[in-house]
């Protein structure tokens, strides 16, 4: 190659020397003069020839080695021929004007070696210019030749150029080109080029802008950062690679490298391989005819391929429909919809594609389809746990495969749809064509079918409508929602949960299973082993039943067929349709339509209404509130039969033998038929009050209890055979009555009446009833005639014809709590023949009536009579007890009737009523008036024998006048005998100290034993007190004073009888005179007391009873004696008389619990005990340096002259039943006996403390007080 750029340089050097031997010129050269770097001077230039410088047409100039470096040229525009550089040229830099080339070309010629640089700034015109030699020559200027030839060395473009270019060696544009470009060598355009590019064989780097096309069958273009190709690009055979911008490319063979930051407008991949990487964009479409494509980066457009293969990468989109005629396309990204009509498209686990139309070839998706999906033909996959179409899918005509994958709703028109294992899809809509939705597949939402075919294994989640079409669920297959047939064909092999068939055929086939049923039209149909478990409705169509329905099923039209091995388990409620039973059911509701239970069996029935036929078997109960049900053939019911409305009909005039029965009632109005047939009523306990018609005969049998309150018009017999038979209607067109055992009542009417055993109770159940035997009545010895005694009334029978008693035993049953009377009729008869056995049965009468039976003179009355008597056979009453029994037998005997707890008395029950607790409180009164009267005339208060005055002073020889003999022992010896001396009286002691106060406290408690014969009990009681008072001392000789006290009591009565409690005010005043060793003392009181007494009464359940009043108590006494000192003792016999009053008022009790009807009413009574009282008093007295000590005691009998405690009662809820009650009495002879020590102190206090008892053979009293006081 280098050998023939040279040889070409040696040529064009020939030829030229050949034209310059004529008008050429050498800068420089052989014969110039100067060496400056003006053009224009002639000097510089070689000479000859002469004419120099070459400036004009025929001219030309040439450079080599010679002339300086550096040309001007100063006067232009200049014309000559040509400027060549010849190989030996130097570097030159060439500038000034223009210079329009004149000759054929080419005008600029460089053929200067590698390593000379030739640098033209001039502005040149020409025909063309030739870059031969290795040498690099840059143009500066504006520069317009017609064409450039670059076979060596360098062309640099840093001016304007317009030219037509054939670059083989370099050229570099870095401003700008006008005209094409043909390039086989090394092309770099960083400026602007307008033209066309063509390029066979090198490499084009591009920076700057190509305005029009560019084609390659060879080589490389690279489009970098900054460059634009504007016109079209076509690769035939090369390499395209762009980093900028580029209009449309085509891409015939080769490669197209789109990278990141390139941006094409079209792409037309025809062949070869083309590349839009990662951060490039194809901004408008793209087509594929053959060739293959790899987008990583952005297809702004559509893509349509006819061939070839797309695989759109990591990071690609393509942001237009994609339509795929032929070719092969993968993707692994974005894409936008899709059109697939031939070859085969795969969408891979991490791609996506927003819309999806096959129209044929095969479309494999293991990724994401977010929009809507049509399939026309071809074969769609749905494939892998990343593949997903989340928009509908349609299917018009192709195959569809769903597996281990999602899909949204699918529209199935025709083709092929299969939803294997693991396949789960949201809603189907099957309009033709086949669909399958295998084992371990789910449609999760809603399905319709209105054509074609649609089999399950797996699971229908939702809801599932058929308008058309046919529906198989086989084995294994689920349906969750509900099942709407509206006119296609169901299979059902497995489970389905609710159903409603509205036309069409379902078939719940063996083993089948679905939840509910509602039929409204059409046809179902279980089969043998196949259940409905849920509710199942049917207004219309026709459902045949050889399996089980297990809960309710209701008809409100339609039919209902239930086989002879069938089984409905659940209640039936039939409002209108037809149902006939040959097998098995429960619970049954016939409210309208017709019932035929042929040849089966239901458990209960409840008839509203409509026709209900029994030839087979009810059970159970049966409840009749409309429409009729007739019993026919061998038919039976089981259980209880109940004809709740008046329009409701039994019928059992087809029944073979006759029907029992368990339980039988009905409301009034309602009818059985008996027509020639009996009834057997076997058991329950019911009211039957309609009407029961026809010519066959009622039986009541053992274990039975029936009320009859109907106007019935049978005409057979009524028999009880041991059962309970109330009539409160009438059955007297019955011919005959018979009791044979068991019971007969009610307030109705029977016809002729035998009694051969039972009990016959007219009225029974009713206050005051009766019964009326139309006809006669036969008693037997073994019966009884039992009546319901109340308190103004008795249950009687009345009898038309002859009552004939025949020795039947009178029983009177008591209604507890009530009155009872002492004669009540319980017969009326048109006559009577035979008697009542004489004894009477009662049941609950109180032990205290006896009865009999009488008859009036006509014999056409009964009669029972009461006497009440308490006396118990052992033995007799106590006074008490006798007294309350009296009045209430008085009570019964005068007004005729009494409440019957009264004359349940027994001895004890009459002592609880006698109150004696209203008693008690006056033995606690009698006893807290005399210890108040004892502390005023204590001897410590009245200061009785006292040898210190009561104010406190002592006597003038107190030593002397104590009461104990005094030794003189504590005294000196002189003292003794100056006291011996002194015979003179003693001195009068002084008369100081007028007042006292004192304050006390006292209580006791006394026990009274009761008396037997009066029947009263032993009553205690106690008493506490404190009591304040004043004396004043009028004389030496004479003590007034007075008291205040306050307390309370408590009594009871033994035997739990009651007690009670009371709070105590008392007043009162004392006196004492002492005339030298003889005294008396007196003292009045008064007392109030607020009293609350309480008792409970057991005799008829619990009966508290409380009363609260208030009393008054008056008492004085008076005592006188005389004291003697014996021994150094004091002795004081004495006499004492008191008398005590209690002003009890009328009061009554209350019942706090229970009943009041034991309560009393207390009269009012005054109580008055005088007590009269003669003992002996001692006293002993010490003295300490600080005072005296004195020590006391008594002994005394005391005799009361009423000592009886009786209290009038009346019972309130028996006016006028008076009696009188006695409390424990106390005994008339009493001892007493006191003990006391007492402190008195020099500076005016003193204190003392008592002990008393009182002790007889029926009490004992023990009390006690301490006392201070103070003088002054």
């Amino acid at each position: 190659m280098k050998r023939l750029l040279l040889a070409s340089s040696a040529l064009a050097s020939c030829l030229f020397s050949v034209s310059a031997q004529a008008q050429s010129y050498t800068w420089g050269g052989t014969g110039s003069t100067t060496t400056t770097t003006d053009y224009n001077l002639g000097t510089n230039w070689s000479n000859p020839p002469a004419g120099a410088p070459p400036v004009n047409a025929g001219q030309s100039a040439q450079f080599g080695a010679t002339g300086t470096a550096t040309v001007t040229v100063t006067a232009g525009p200049i014309t000559p021929d040509s400027w060549t550089f010849t190989a030996a040229s130097q570097s030159y830099t060439v500038s000034g004007q223009a210079v329009n080339f004149n000759g054929a070309g080419p005008n600029l010629i460089n053929n200067a070696n590698a390593g000379q640089a030739i640098s033209i700034s001039n502005n040149m015109t020409g025909a063309g210019i030739s870059q031969a030699g290795a040498s690099t020559l840059t143009l500066s200027g504006t520069n317009s030749f017609t064409t450039t030839s670059i076979t060596a060395g360098t062309l640099v473009n840093s001016g304007s150029l317009t030219s037509t270019i054939t670059n083989s060696a370099t050229f570099t544009n870095n401003n700008n080109v006008v005209g094409d470009i043909t390039n086989s060598g090394i092309f770099g355009n960083n400026g602007t080029v307008t033209g066309a590019l063509s390029q066979s064989a090198g490499s084009t780097t591009n920076a700057g802008t190509i305005t029009s096309t560019v084609s390659l069958t060879g080589g490389s273009i690279t489009n970098n950062v900054g460059g634009q190709v504007q016109g079209a690009t076509t690769n035939n055979g090369g390499t395209v690679t762009n980093y900028a911008t580029m209009a449309g490319v085509t891409n015939t063979s080769g490669t197209f490298n789109n990278y990141n930051g390139g941006t094409i407008t079209t792409l037309n991949n025809n062949g070869g391989s083309a590349i839009n990487a990662t951060g490039a964009t194809i901004s408008g479409a793209a087509t594929m005819s053959a060739g293959s494509l790899g987008n990583y980066g952005t297809i702004a457009g559509t893509l349509d391929m006819t061939g070839g293969s797309l695989i759109n990468g990591v990071h690609g989109q393509i942001q237009g429909t994609t339509t795929n005629n032929g070719g092969t396309a993968s993707n692994y990204d974005s894409m936008a919809g899709v059109i697939n009509t031939s070859g085969t498209f795969t969408n891979y686990y991490i791609g996506s594609i927003t819309t999806l139309n096959n129209n044929g070839g095969t479309f494999d998706n293991n990724g994401t389809i977010s929009g809507a999906v049509t399939v026309s033909a071809g074969t769609l996959t749905n494939v892998g746990s990343y593949a997903q179409i989340q928009g509908a899918t349609t299917n018009n005509g192709g195959t569809v495969i769903n597996s281990f994958a999602t899909m949204a709703g699918v529209t199935n028109t025709s083709g092929t749809f299969n939803n294997n294992n693991g396949g789960s899809i949201t809603t189907l809509n099957n309009n033709g064509g086949t669909f399958a939705n295998a084992s371990g597949a789910t449609v999760s939402g809603a399905a319709t079918i209105s054509g074609g075919d649609v089999t399950n294994a797996g699971t229908f989640s939702s809801t599932l409508g058929l308008t058309g079409g046919t529906f198989t669920n086989n084995t294994g297959g689920q349906v969750q929602g509900t099942t709407t047939n509206n006119g296609g064909t169901v299979n059902n092999n497995a489970t389905m949960a609710g159903v409603t068939n509205t036309s069409g055929l379902f078939k719940n086939n063996n083993n089948a299973t679905i939840t509910t049923l509602t039929n409204d039209g059409g046809t179902f149909q279980n089969d043998d082993q196949g259940r409905v478990t849920g509710a199942a409705t049917i207004s219309s169509g026709i459902v045949q039943n050889a399996g089980t329905f297990a809960s309710t099923l209701g008809l409100t039209g339609g039919s209902f067929l239930n086989a002879g091995t069938a089984f409905v388990q659940g209640a039936t409620t039939n409002n209108g349709g037809t149902v006939t039973n040959g097998g098995q059911m429960a619970a049954v509701t016939n409210t309208s339509g017709t019932f035929n239970n042929n040849f089966g069996s239901i458990t209960t029935l409840n008839n509203n209404g409509g026709i209900f036929n029994n030839a087979a078997t009810i059970s159970g109960a049966a409840t009749i509130s409309g429409g009729t049900v007739f019993v026919t053939g061998s038919g039976s019911i089981g259980g209880a039969v109940s004809l709740t409305n008046a329009a409701g009909t039994l019928d059992i005039s087809g029944v073979s033998t006759g029907l029992s029965i368990t339980d039988f009632s009905g409301v009034s109005g309602s009818t059985v038929n008996l027509g020639a047939k009996n009834l057997t009523i076997s058991g329950g306990t019911q009211v039957f009050g309609g009407v029961i018609q026809g010519s066959g005969n009622l039986v009541i049998a053992s274990g039975a209890a029936e009320g009859l309150s109907g106007i019935s018009s049978y005409t057979g017999t009524t028999t009880v055979n041991g059962g309970l038979l109330k009539v409160d209607g009438s059955i007297a067109a019955s011919s005959m009555t018979t009791l044979n055992g068991g019971l007969l009542l009610g307030t109705g009417t029977v016809g002729n009446l035998t009694v051969n055993g039972g009990i016959f109770t007219p009225g029974g159940g009713t206050v005051g009833g009766s019964m009326t035997v139309s006809g006669s009545l036969v008693m037997a010895a073994a019966s009884t005639y039992l009546v319901e005694v109340t308190p103004a009334t008795s249950t009687s029978g009345i009898v038309t014809g002859n009552a004939n008693l025949g020795g039947a035993t009178l029983g009177a049953n008591f209604a507890a709590g009530s009155y009872v009377a002492k004669t009540y009729t319980v017969l009326f008869a048109g006559s009577i023949t035979g008697a009542f056995d004489p004894t009477v049965s009662t049941l609950g009468l109180p032990a205290g009536f006896s009865t009999s039976i009488s008859y009036d003179a006509t014999l056409t009355h009964a009669y029972l009579n009461l006497v009440l008597n308490f006396a118990p056979p052992s033995g007799s009453l106590n006074v008490n007890q006798q007294n309350v029994g009296n009045t209430i037998v008085n009570f019964f005997n005068t007004t005729g009737g009494i409440p019957m707890a009264f004359g349940s008395l027994t001895p004890a029950g009459l002592t609880q009523l006698s109150g004696e607790a209203g008693s008690a409180s006056q033995q606690s009164t009698f006893n807290a008036m005399t210890q108040f009267m004892g502390v005023m005339t204590d001897p410590f208060v009245a200061g009785r024998g006292d040898p210190v005055s009561a104010g406190g002073a002592p006597n003038a020889y107190a030593d002397e006048s104590l009461a104990y003999a005094a030794a003189g022992k504590g005294r000196p010896a002189n003292a003794r005998d100056a006291f011996a001396a002194y015979t003179k009286a003693p001195v009068a002691p002084a008369f100081e100290q007028r007042w006292s106060v004192w304050a006390a406290g006292f209580g006791g408690s006394q026990q009274t034993d009761g008396n037997a014969v009066l029947g009263s009990n032993t009553t205690t009681s106690s008493l506490y007190g404190t009591a304040v008072g004043a004396d004043y001392r009028l004389s030496r000789d004479t003590l007034l004073g007075f008291a205040l006290a306050g307390g309370g009591t408590n009594f009871s009565v033994a035997n739990n009888l009651g007690g009670g409690r009371s709070d105590l005010f008392q007043a009162g005043a004392f006196f004492r005179h002492n005339a030298g060793p003889a005294y008396i003392t007196g003292a009045l009181a008064y007392g109030w007391q607020d009293i609350t007494t309480d008792r409970t009464v057991t005799v008829a359940g619990v009966d508290r009873l409380r009363a609260e009043f208030k009393a008054n108590a008056y008492s004085g006494r008076l005592e006188g004696g005389y004291r003697f000192v014996s021994q150094g003792i004091g002795l004081t016999p004495y006499a004492a008389a008191q008398v005590m009053a209690f002003d009890l008022p009328a009061y009554a009790e209350q019942a706090i619990s229970g009943s009041n009807q034991f309560a009393l009413a207390y009269g009012a009574k005054t109580a008055t005990d005088t007590r009269s009282e003669l003992g002996l008093r001692t006293d002993k007295s010490f003295a300490h340096n600080d005072g005296i000590v004195t020590l006391r005691g008594r002994v005394a009998w005391a005799h009361d002259f009423n000592s009886s405690r009786a209290i009038g009662a009346t019972f309130q809820t028996l006016p006028g039943a008076s009696f009188v009650v006695n409390g424990a009495a106390m005994a008339s002879e009493t001892a007493l006996v006191t003990a006391s020590a007492e402190k008195k102190w020099l500076n005016g206090w003193a204190a003392a403390a008592t002990f008393e008892g009182e002790f007889s053979n029926v009490t004992r009293s023990y009390a006690g007080k301490g006392v201070v006081r103070y003088a002054w």
